[in-house]
């Protein structure tokens, strides 16, 4: 079967893309922000430094690359660290007490894109209590109020 290469590509002669991230992971909630971590997973398959991360998230699943095109893209997406490097990002705005799922695709300077990352997913926790609004302070006397003992 033919490939078909691009003009990037015969004239950088890099076809390899990324490989996928593996092992992403969401924790740490507060009720609008969610961290991610990751291994950075290098340029040309697992060697080098990868260009750039396209993070996406969702309410439902991130299967598929209709679903992660369709999907919310972060902004400020870290910039790729040397592969192997344990990499973290904090999503924040997010609603809370909703489940987010997430995804990542990596590029290179082609750019040649990875396939989808694996597809985790964690909810915000509750959004913190407000303080009850409280009376405005009594002014004035208390009256007192004499009780009988009747009857016995």
């Amino acid at each position: 079967a033919a490939t078909d290469i691009g003009a990037d590509e015969l004239v950088s002669g890099d076809v390899t893309a990324p490989s996928a991230v593996s092992n992403l992971a969401a924790g740490s909630p507060t009720y609008s922000c969610l961290t991610l971590t990751w291994t950075a997973p290098g340029d040309d398959a697992g060697s080098g430094t990868a260009t750039s991360y396209d993070i996406r998230f969702s309410t439902s699943s991130i299967p598929d690359d209709p679903t992660f095109n369709a999907a919310e893209q972060v902004v400020g997406e870290p910039a790729p660290q040397v592969a192997a490097s344990s990499e973290s990002f904090q999503v924040c705005g997010l609603g809370s007490a909703t489940t987010y799922y997430f995804a990542i695709k990596t590029s290179d300077e082609v750019p040649n894109t990875s396939i989808i990352s694996n597809n985790p997913n964690m909810a915000t926790s509750d959004a913190p209590l407000r303080p009850r609004h409280r009376s405005a302070p009594f002014v004035g006397s208390f009256a007192s109020i004499d009780l009988l003992q009747v009857g016995r």
